[in-house]
């Protein structure tokens, strides 16, 4: 089995009207991505994630609800937010990024849980987004620790996002 970890989040893709920029709420997340990729393909796959106890973090479960083949744990953080990300199309059709993302409950992770799952897989894959925020990092090094002692695979996403991190070199640094 497969096990996913990192940010679920809500893609947030606008579209420029007369007056405005009007958005339309997608599920998203690199991790949560792969996670539904491998379910539809007919893969063993689980995803663990945190959404915030809001509108949006409820939309997120419910789609990954109705994913089929999807296992997940998806956890809601009573104190945060469901991370957002504002796509936006340039003329030519390349996507521009811009992150919501202070506070938010896609990095609030304890390895308790995830602990069970890892456990149980043959691969994990974790994203990078996480990696932006102390607690974040904390959590992706004891979940390879424990990959590593269990003797398992261990799948990375680089999917590096600018705007999340400090600076490239804080970055490069992580």
């Amino acid at each position: 089995m497969i096990v996913s970890i990192g940010e679920i989040l809500a893609d947030m893709v606008g579209k420029k009207a007369e007056k405005s920029v009007r958005f339309e709420c997608f599920a998203g997340g690199a991790p949560f991505n792969v996670a539904c990729g491998v379910a539809k393909l007919g893969g063993n796959i689980k995803f663990v994630g945190c959404v915030g106890n809001d509108e949006i973090g409820v939309f997120l479960k419910e789609y990954a609800a109705g994913v089929d083949g999807l296992g997940s744990e998806i956890y809601t953080d009573s104190e945060r937010n469901t991370t957002l990300a504002f796509v936006t199309l340039s003329e030519s059709g390349e996507r521009s990024f811009s992150f919501f993302r202070k506070n938010t409950a896609d990095y609030a992770f304890d390895i308790s849980m995830a602990e069970t799952s890892v456990r149980e897989a043959d691969i994990v894959h974790i994203g990078s987004l996480m990696l932006s925020e102390k607690r974040g990092r904390m959590f992706a090094e004891e979940v390879a620790a424990l990959v590593k002692g269990a003797g398992k695979l261990l799948s990375f996403d680089v999917n590096f996002r600018e705007d999340i991190f400090e600076s490239k070199d804080a970055a490069k640094a992580v």
